[in-house]
């Protein structure tokens, strides 16, 4: 009996921890030792009542005695119900309230695994989780009543009082009305157990989280706002440069305005970002209404006074609207003017230095004339202080910048040689459109950095079908002007062109007057595809109307195939009776090509008499129909002359940025060299005079001697 008694407590000890182990992570067991708990401390209470109770016993024999000796026999265990086995385990219902379906969307093992537990191992004893309250619909039956307590015993005085018998284990059945019967206490175990409270089920209280400085939390977000705005700037390039101002300020190449105008326009919106606080809406009013010279001159006085006060943002675009009374203050106010600008520049951020100078950009020429006049100190400061921000510069800003400088004239050597330094080590973080526009403004500027066009030709050549048609031409047109010969560049564009009108044909997006002008630029810069050429000449015959330039640059082209191509120009070449209504038109509309001044003109045409026998004319026209600036000819009536001069000044050169010197040698515009090329080609012996060199000279004397050592070069013609 003792065994049978050791080895039932053993099982019952045993199916316990192994219920208890699945309890520990089973929300299902969870509910069922809350149930078990609720029993055992009934059952406790019980036979703590029925020991309290005081009943006479008679002496006892001895055989009585022994039998008192031996523990009572424990009752039988319930037997667990093996839910594996039963039928109806396959089709019970696994659903759950939200309260835990929310957090465990698969169905539960409910089977009860023998794996050891670490925490079962520790807490062998029956727990109490507390989730009697837990709303859980395996609560939904509620637990057998508790049994009554015993009466008299009806057994022999020297025996002891029987325990009641275990209940029967419920008749298996639905999972919401199944219910494990809990094991008995084992007999002798009087002292108390102390209650376990369980798990709480409930979620934590959220630790609040240490805050960060509200100086750096607003830094930070200034940061992420600004890198925003940029972002935003810089996508919205694409569309934006394809706008084109509603009035275009006369003196800018349409390239240039074209290029910038909607990066500028999308900047001036931004402006009314500024809080309406320190906008002063009554100024800016004025300064749009103001017609009378008394209401200018009041406007002016209120400008000069709330200009160290208004927000950039402000000031520029009074800066714009001011564009009519530039002209009509004195150059008093436009000192005063130029010299608090230069102080808000120190002040301002990228962004508000990029809009305070694209301002500029809506001016007439006449206004930005007057002003640049005045503006010494403004572009002092602005040279100085725009170094310093280069590298964080957006492009986008920086093409405003350097457009701002070109509208004003400012072109200081060692500041654009900064700047392209800057661009070279960073240019592959512009955007396409933003380099090809960067490269624009300084061919506007006639201002070239070898390296940094090279590098952008390798990061375009690449990518050549990212370019709309403009910027393939504005591309094009700052390698013409710069004279930079790029091969692989060229031939890109030209299977690039091709390709397009073979995919879209008419809508491959190039105008006639478009293929004309690639075709001359790719005449100035030395490529010949004869494919690209062939494309030309057809869309040039089936256009019904084509501009005079783009005839006048065809007729260039033909000189250029003529000359240099034989060989691939006969396949294709023009018809002859084409081409003499070509030359016709080409000199009724090509009346100069002087890039001088009158008088530099005749000083030179002066010397040039005082050197040679026969005639001397200014702006002659050679027989292939190109002119030149000074010619010499043996005879009045005789066609070509045996000298031809042309005079450089700064508008036929551009400036190499290779260096701080700013003596380097200059190199010829791309279309005045194309233009000499042709006339060597046609064996008209030309000479160049610098007007640098000349205006150096003094006397007639001096003068005679250097055009003497010039025409040295070209052989006998003094004699």
């Amino acid at each position: 009996a003792g065994q049978q008694e050791g080895g039932g407590a053993q099982v019952v000890k045993q199916e316990e921890e192994t219920f208890s182990a699945n309890a520990a992570f089973d929300p299902v067991a969870l509910a069922k030792l809350a149930q078990q708990a609720a029993a055992n401390e009934e059952l406790e209470a019980q036979k703590e009542a029925v020991a309290a109770q005081q009943v006479p016993v008679q002496p006892l024999s001895p055989p009585a005695q022994d039998v008192l000796a031996a523990p009572p026999p424990p009752a039988p265990a319930a037997p667990m119900p093996d839910f594996a086995s039963m039928p109806e385990f396959a089709s019970m219902n696994f659903s759950m309230p939200a309260a835990l379906s929310a957090s465990m969307q698969t169905p539960m093992d409910l089977g009860f695994s023998s794996s050891p537990n670490a925490f079962s191992a520790s807490m062998p004893m029956p727990m109490n989780l507390g989730l009697s309250s837990l709303p859980n619909e395996f609560s939904a039956a509620p637990a057998p009543p508790p049994a009554a307590p015993p009466g008299p015993p009806t057994m022999p005085a020297t025996m002891p009082t029987p325990r009641p018998p275990a209940p029967a284990p419920p008749p298996p059945g639905p999972m919401s009305q199944q219910f494990v019967p809990p094991p008995m206490p084992l007999p002798g175990a009087s002292m108390p157990r102390a209650a376990f409270a369980g798990f709480s089920l409930n979620p934590a209280a959220p630790v609040a989280q240490p805050q960060k400085d509200n100086d750096s939390v607003q830094s930070m977000l200034m940061r992420l706002q600004g890198n925003l705005q940029q972002t935003k700037q810089a996508m919205s390039v694409q569309q934006a440069l394809m706008a084109v101002p509603q009035q275009a300020p006369p003196g800018i190449a349409a390239g240039a305005t074209g290029m910038l105008s909607g990066v500028v326009a999308t900047m001036q919106s931004e402006a009314r970002l500024v809080p309406s606080a320190e906008w002063d809406g009554g100024l800016e009013q004025r300064v749009a209404t103001a017609s009378t010279p008394q209401e200018i001159e009041e406007v002016g006085k209120a400008v000069l006074t709330k200009f160290p006060t208004l927000p950039p943002e402000q000031i520029a675009e009074l800066l714009r609207k001011m564009d009519r009374m530039i002209g009509m203050y004195h150059g008093e106010f436009l000192s005063e003017l130029s010299r608090l600008l230069a102080s808000r520049l120190r002040e301002c951020s990228s962004t508000q230095f990029a809009t305070l100078l694209s301002s500029f950009l809506m001016w007439s020429l006449d206004t930005r004339e007057r002003f640049s006049e005045f503006a010494k100190d403004f572009a002092t400061t602005a040279y100085a202080e725009l170094p310093a921000r280069l590298m964080e510069m957006a492009p986008h800003e920086l093409n405003c910048c350097l457009a701002g400088f070109l509208c004003l004239g400012f072109s200081d050597q060692k500041f654009f040689t900064a700047v392209s330094r800057s661009v070279v080590a960073r240019h592959k973080t512009f955007g396409l459109s933003q380099l090809t526009a960067l490269l624009a403004v300084l061919a506007e500027m006639r201002l070239v950095q070898v390296d940094l066009f090279t590098s952008a030709a390798q990061v375009v050549c690449s990518r050549m079908r990212e370019l709309r048609p403009a910027e393939m031409l504005r591309l094009l047109r700052a390698f013409a002007k710069c004279n930079v010969q790029h091969e692989t560049l060229c031939h890109a564009i030209s299977l690039d062109i091709l390709g397009r009108f073979k995919d879209g044909g008419a809508n491959a997006g190039f105008r006639v007057e478009d293929l004309c002008e690639v075709a001359w630029m790719m005449c100035i810069l030395q490529s010949y595809n004869q494919e690209l050429f062939a494309l030309v000449f057809r869309q040039l015959e089936q256009a019904p109307q084509v501009g005079t330039d783009a005839l006048c640059m065809i007729y260039e082209c033909h000189l250029a195939l003529d000359a240099e191509c034989k060989d691939m120009y006969s396949k294709i070449r023009i018809p002859a009776d084409k081409v003499q209504a070509l030359v016709e038109l080409y000199k009724q509309n090509r009346k100069t090509a002087r890039r001088c001044s009158e008088h530099l003109l005749s000083d030179v045409t002066t010397v040039l008499k005082s050197l040679v026998e026969g005639t001397v004319q200014p702006d002659h026209r050679t027989s292939i129909g190109l002119l030149t600036d000074v010619a010499a000819l043996r005879k009045r009536t005789s066609t070509d002359a045996y000298i031809h001069i042309d005079i450089d000044t700064p508008l036929s050169v551009v400036r190499p940025l290779e260096g701080d010197d700013s003596a380097a040698p200059a190199m010829l515009d791309g279309s005045v060299a194309f233009r000499r090329r042709l006339m060597q080609k046609h064996n008209l012996r030309l000479i160049a005079v610098k007007e640098s060199e000349w205006r150096r000279l003094e006397g007639s004397k001096e003068k005679r001697r250097h055009l003497r050592t010039l025409l040295a070069s070209l052989g006998d013609v003094l004699e």
